[in-house]
């Protein structure tokens, strides 16, 4: 059940609208963390410090912005997938 990575943005951070930053092994964990926290919009996870952002806005406060080894993914995007009609 190999979850679509489309949403997933390399090399992109969501500045700013942080909820806070949290430990993460993993970007799935940082997703789920999202998931588990009512406001959470959008993360970005840096993987060279295990660090996970949670946003309370969708692409952060100004939008994406190129860096280099951020992941970054906003939670509504999984579910526009289905919506396409036809």
């Amino acid at each position: 059940n190999k979850e679509d990575q489309s949403c997933v943005k390399q090399d992109v951070d969501y500045p700013g609208a942080d909820l806070g930053g949290r430990t993460a092994n993993t970007f799935d964990q940082c997703e789920q963390f999202c998931r588990d926290t009512e406001r959470c919009k959008s993360i970005t996870y840096a993987a060279s410090t295990k660090t996970c952002y949670l946003k309370h806005r969708g692409s952060g406060a100004r939008g994406p912005v190129s860096k280099p080894g951020l992941l970054s993914l906003n939670m509504e995007c999984p579910t526009s997938v289905f919506q396409h009609s036809g």
